[in-house]
């Protein structure tokens, strides 16, 4: 069993550099990853309206599955098993606990890999990020249909949390975007995609929202990795932004109102 003596007495420090390559703010942390590296980047998507969030949240679970220009879904899915140990998307939030200017609203793209394949796996991102086609209404059809059922198990096993979760966005800026991109008010917008025409609005509108997020003025990298895994990677890193569209936030969108209200949940969920 350990004993205190064998607890250090000095907290170890924490190596993290924050700096920027070129105009795109940089994370590093140095950390024995034992040669793998590890990638995010962050989309600052603080500003779009909480039905572009919804959007979003719905965008991040059909990358990967869908065919893009160069590929089909089945041959991507092959090129990114084979050149990394996975790609995976998410929409989060963050308190700004530096100025306290209301949360950070994010849309991440995360990969690792090995410093061998750091070409490929940063091209099959934006592969994804870039060029995913909306178009095969078939396939998103029966993937919103296995994310809804999904979601609705979610929610039924935990119905505690969903209805605090509910509650939270009637007074909770947070609140509101967990309810639109992972609560009730997201099943809700899953369940109206069951109708031909909300379906047909949603994929003419996932390519400009998507394009919207990806920007280069939104983008935050953060990596995880061993020094020589950094110096394989920046050169790829610092000619990244010039990947994607100009521009970055716009006019804030999103609009929080208190709005206290009286209602209920039953199982199965309401459409």
């Amino acid at each position: 069993m350990l004993s205190r003596e064998d607890l250090a007495a000095e907290n170890e420090p924490l190596n993290f550099e924050a700096g920027k390559l070129g105009e795109t703010p940089f994370h590093y942390a140095a950390r024995n990853t034992t040669g793998i590296l590890y990638l995010r980047f962050d989309f600052d998507v603080s500003d779009l309206p909480a039905e572009s969030l919804t959007e979003l949240s719905l965008i991040k679970d059909l990358l990967g599955y869908l065919n893009t220009d160069a590929h089909s879904y089945g041959e991507l899915s092959t090129l990114v098993n084979l050149h990394t140990g996975g790609i995976q998307f998410s929409i989060d939030n963050y308190p700004d606990l530096a100025e306290f200017r209301g949360d950070r609203r994010v849309f991440s793209a995360s990969v690792k890999f090995l410093p061998e394949n750091a070409a490929k796996a940063i091209e099959l991102v934006n592969e994804q990020l870039l060029s995913t086609q909306f178009t095969d209404r078939e396939r998103i059809r029966n993937l919103i249909g296995e994310i809804r059922a999904g979601l609705k198990d979610t929610l039924l096993s935990a119905g505690h949390i969903a209805a605090i979760n509910r509650a939270a966005s009637y007074f909770s800026e947070s609140g509101v975007f967990q309810d639109v991109t992972k609560g009730i008010a997201y099943y809700r917008f899953l369940e109206g995609l069951t109708e031909d025409a909300a379906l047909t609005a949603f994929t003419e509108r996932a390519k400009a929202v998507l394009g919207e997020t990806v920007r280069s003025g939104r983008l935050l990298i953060h990596l995880t990795a061993e020094s020589a895994g950094k110096a394989a990677v920046l050169p790829l890193l610092t000619e990244l932004s010039a990947r994607y569209p100009a521009g970055g936030k716009g006019e804030m969108r999103f609009r929080f109102v208190e709005n206290i209200k009286r209602e209920r949940a039953s199982a199965p969920l309401p459409a």
